[in-house]
């Protein structure tokens, strides 16, 4: 496992702690060159395993410590602290003299953990962003139990490993697994910025920070520009001066972000590889526009054409490199780009994600603006007069204006964050007509909408676009891509760094006004603006593409790969979570007899099947 592990209470039976504290390390994936330290006790126990880069654990009498990443210190006294006695230990220094409020003496990509012994007292944190995680369960004896991977919290003696049909339910609607709640019984993980102290018997989690979004209307954009520029550079000095001499290279899909990212890392070391991951089907190539961002910075480009039979290959590997459920797609092609770079002697990637996030790349951001249209028509005219008529007289026009003019009423009406759900498949489909009635009797369909909800609400004075934009540092982020591209490295035996969430640079776009950041309603206008004269126009003009790969058009021809998705739809469906008929139904749509409205469910429930099959007991 990488990462940190550990409890404090006891450990509910008679192994020897550091037996207990080995077996929760042994849990999930483990990459070749990991270092591990343990500081075991019968009461309280802390270990790590990582790159050795990562990680720091410490006893300092009764308080153990441990550290996932570099600490970036605000402060010069426990700068020094770090260069003299390492992270954990300057950690252990800023809890003893700031107790919880430790967190605002330092940022960076880290996971804490801290148990004192003398006080049956814990305390769990990772960083602002969510590129660390951290999962935690109650024990019996009011105690605490963590871990990096959920499943490391189960193979701790106190905590069972029973599946939740909730965490089914929630996976399927959201395709990975939105927090808090895990795929498993009683197991929670902390949210971005988040941290939980159990002290005194009682655990409290809480934010210690939230982005300060700013609205400032009078903002100079040329001055906003010059400062959010300055801030990307540094994002991506920081990273290469923190990889020291190791090999830097960096992921290149064609992208704004992955382009910039790679433009500004050959500035730095000229002549960094690339990697970029090609498709024969033009619907997933951005081939023409990495090649083309390659040459225009003079990088070394490494080209790698994905294969039916190298998908097959990786997919075992994925699904026991994530400790819950995964259903994007897209982590094959980063799993299968990670392992290039590896091969060819790079010892740590850049990624750009996180730049949609933060600068507006999302299609939902520009088409939650359409709708404001309707509110600007007189309330009376739009309950009394075009609701009533738009009912009326479109139901027999099937797909076409009227049905069309009735749907964009119909979602105008919704509040956000549901209206985002709009297109969702569990959403918009009849439970009945798509899950087993005993299942879903068993769950409560409204979770999914109401985890969401409360991370949208939780920016105070915010507005729409900042709010979705929060809503995505945790859905689209941390529960997603940040988890994709973590696991996928780990699995390749590669480290990764994400320049584009460098969090001054985070804190800088977040004080960009909602107007500038949708320069003139265009995606990514303020950062297009902004870049123009560092990226070729072609990419900074090119049409959004997702980062997938064609897997609906490989299985539509015999294969290993359809035969192994077929088998997983079979054994699926005895769980009894679909409803009777649908794995067909599924089958015939993956290997193209006929085209259905769940056939984007195959590959979902490919992945959960296998992932269950590996990591569960019978549902």
């Amino acid at each position: 496992m990488t990462g940190i592990a550990g409890w404090v209470g006891r450990a509910g039976n008679d192994l020897p702690s550091d037996r207990i504290l080995a077996r929760m390390l042994d849990a999930g994936h483990r990459h070749t060159g990991a270092e591990r330290q343990a500081v075991p006790a019968p009461d309280a126990s802390v270990g790590i395993e990582g790159w050795p880069e990562d990680v720091a654990a410490v006893r300092d009498g009764d308080l153990f410590v441990a550290v996932y990443g570099r600490p970036v210190w605000r402060d010069a006294h426990y700068r020094a602290l770090m260069a003299d006695l390492a992270a954990a230990a300057a950690v252990a220094h800023a809890w003893r003299d700031r107790s919880t409020d430790l967190f605002s003496l330092f940022g960076g990509p880290v996971s804490v953990a801290m148990v004192d012994r003398a006080a049956d007292e814990a305390l769990i944190a990772i960083d602002r962003i969510g590129i660390r995680q951290m999962a935690f369960a109650r024990t019996p004896d009011g105690g605490l139990a963590f871990a990096s991977d959920a499943r490391a919290v189960c193979a701790h003696p106190s905590v069972t490993q029973a599946i939740s049909p909730q965490g089914i339910y929630n996976y399927l609607y959201c395709y990975v697994s939105p927090g808090p709640p895990t795929i498993f019984d009683g197991v929670e993980k902390l949210q971005p910025g988040q941290y939980a102290h159990l002290k005194n018997g009682t655990l409290n989690r809480r934010f210690y920070w939230q982005p300060v979004y700013g609205e400032n209307a009078a903002a100079d954009v040329d001055e906003l520009a010059r400062d959010v520029r300055a801030g990307l550079d540094a994002g991506v000095g920081a990273a290469v001066d923190a990889a020291g001499d190791a090999t830097v290279g960096a992921f290149l899909s064609g992208g704004l972000d992955s382009t910039s990212v790679s433009g500004i890392l050959n500035g730095l070391r000229p002549g960094a590889p690339c990697f970029t991951i090609a498709f024969p089907e033009e619907r997933y190539n951005e081939l023409p526009w990495a090649e083309e961002g390659a040459a225009h910075f003079g990088a070394e480009h490494i080209v790698h054409y994905l294969t039916p039979e190298e998908t097959l290959d990786a997919i075992p590997g994925i699904v026991e490199a994530h400790d819950e459920p995964y259903g994007n797609s897209s982590s094959v092609p980063a799993y299968v780009c990670a392992a290039a770079a590896r091969d060819r002697g790079v010892d740590v990637l850049l990624a750009g994600d996180g730049g949609d996030e933060i600068f507006t790349g999302n299609e939902r951001y520009v088409e939650q603006r359409r709708y404001d249209a309707w509110y600007r028509i007189p309330g009376p005219v739009r309950k009394l007069l075009l609701r009533p008529l738009l009912r009326a007289i479109s139901s027999g026009d099937g797909d076409g204006s009227l049905a069309r003019a009735r749907a964009y009423a119909d979602r105008a009406l919704m509040p956000l964050p549901d209206r985002l759900q709009a297109y969702n498949l569990v959403e918009t489909t009849p439970a009945r007509t798509m899950f087993d009635l005993d299942f879903i009797g068993a769950v409560d369909a409204a979770e999914p909408r109401r985890l969401l909800g409360e991370v949208y609400n939780r920016p105070a004075d915010a507005t729409e676009l900042k709010r979705m934009q929060f809503l995505d540092l945790h859905i689209t982020l941390a529960d997603n891509d940040l988890r994709k591209v973590n696991r996928a490295c780990e699995a390749a035996g590669i480290r990764v760094a994400y320049p584009m969430l460098d969090e001054a640079l985070f804190d800088r776009a977040a004080a960009i006004p909602s107007d500038v950041l949708l320069s003139g309603g265009r995606l990514r206008g303020f950062y297009k603006d902004m870049m123009a004269d560092f990226l070729p126009a072609s990419i900074l003009n090119k049409p959004k593409h997702g980062f997938g790969m064609p897997f609906a058009e490989w299985t539509r021809a015999p294969g290993a790969l359809r035969d192994l998705a077929e088998a997983s739809l079979r054994d699926f469906d005895t769980r009894r979570i679909l409803r009777p008929g649908l794995a067909d139904e599924l089958r015939d749509d993956l290997t193209g007899v006929r085209h259905s409205r769940f056939g984007g469910l195959v590959w979902d429930v490919m992945m959960l099947e296998l992932w269950l099959a590996r990591h569960a007991r019978p549902v």
